[in-house]
């Protein structure tokens, strides 16, 4: 999940670039939401029978069902989704390339910057 975070805001960061080099006029930004109430928790719900299969074991597995409990009792704690769209929305008019929906995540964001400017190894984050 979190690999394929980062190839998608690297690939929107080369996409960007690459618009730019060409001069168009396309202009792209990369949005980076954290916890917003949808119902994500029910994606199962709308999956196809040949992507989804709930017998499988691995849906019993201990693992799966501690991330499971974590990402729904996450989801009622999260930003208002109307609030997320207006972040959004603005980020866009304002021309901003990374949208950070949720600012009180934006020192932890720094901290990686700065930690790796160091070249100091990736630490868990304390909550």
């Amino acid at each position: 999940y979190v690999a394929s975070k980062f190839a998608a805001l690297s690939l929107t960061e080369v996409l960007d670039l690459q618009l730019q080099q060409i001069g168009s006029k396309i202009v792209v930004h990369a949005v980076c939401p954290a916890i917003v109430q949808t119902d994500l928790d029910r994606c199962n719900d709308y999956r196809r029978s040949d992507e989804y299969d709930p017998t499988d074991p691995y849906y019993a597995t201990e693992d799966y069902q501690r991330r499971w409990a974590v990402v729904s009792g996450s989801l009622p704690l999260g930003m208002p989704v109307a609030d997320a769209v207006s972040t959004i929305v603005a980020g866009i008019e304002d021309d901003v390339f990374l949208i950070l929906t949720h600012p009180a995540y934006n020192p932890a964001v720094s901290g990686r910057v700065a930690a790796l400017l160091t070249g100091a190894h990736p630490t868990l984050v304390k909550r």
